[in-house]
């Protein structure tokens, strides 16, 4: 399985790493958030879930409500 997916947006906060929400479609769509630690050049996992299609566009790509 590719683990390229397309990256949504991004997230700056000073007390975490940067970090970003991806799109990835295998059977169904999922979302895999990331946070990037520069300074040891690795990538962390922070969660994964399948959108629920009542909050998310028909693409998966724009949250349409909270």
């Amino acid at each position: 399985m590719s683990l390229v997916g397309k990256a949504l947006g991004f997230l700056l906060t000073k007390d975490l790493y940067p970090s970003f929400l991806a799109l990835k479609f295998c059977d169904k769509a999922l979302h895999v958030v990331f946070a990037k630690n520069q300074e040891d050049n690795e990538t962390i996992v922070i969660t994964a879930y399948y959108p629920d299609k009542e909050k998310w566009s028909d693409d998966y790509k724009i949250r349409t409500k909270k």
